[in-house]
């Protein structure tokens, strides 16, 4: 995972056997609110790669409130 124009690296995952992968959220609090997050996957000599905006990485849960 890659953040911003620079191209430092965040974090390096693996995917497990069913090809879900992990990190810890604080990685994304090293990347500016206004950079796009850039995702390599690769394998085999192959790459795919994924740019991620802000409003599709930033996620605000609806909350629910029990009235009277």
């Amino acid at each position: 995972m890659c953040g911003g124009g620079d191209g430092r690296v965040l974090a390096v995952a693996k995917t497990d056997n069913d090809g879900k992968y992990r990190f810890p959220r604080s990685v994304l609090a090293a990347l500016a609110d206004t950079e796009t997050l850039r995702v390599v996957a690769a394998r085999d000599g192959r790459q795919a790669v994924r740019e991620l905006s802000l409003a599709e990485r930033k996620f605000e849960p609806v909350r629910y409130t029990r009235e009277g």
